[in-house]
């Protein structure tokens, strides 16, 4: 598992109905790739190409992240 997300350059992903987690992911990062999976369980932009779904599914993951900051603490990244 390590070593794929080492490939991937990630900290936290999904695959298939598989969820893989560095010990060390951060809040947002869980919260949005188990977001991602239920996106998957409800079949969500199944209808649209793969590219779209892809889009579409990440925006909806994006602003799921957004409304639920508080409640999660979701810190706020500084950008030097």
């Amino acid at each position: 598992m390590e070593a794929h997300l080492d490939r991937m350059g990630a900290d936290a992903l999904i695959v298939g109905d598989v969820l893989m987690f560095r010990k060390d992911a951060c809040i947002s990062e869980i919260l949005e790739e188990t977001y991602h999976y239920e996106q998957n369980l409800n079949g969500l932009n199944n209808d649209k190409d793969i590219i779209l779904q892809s889009i579409l599914n990440e925006i909806d993951a994006k602003e799921y992240l957004i409304a639920n900051a508080k409640k999660y603490k979701i810190p706020r990244k500084k950008w030097n």
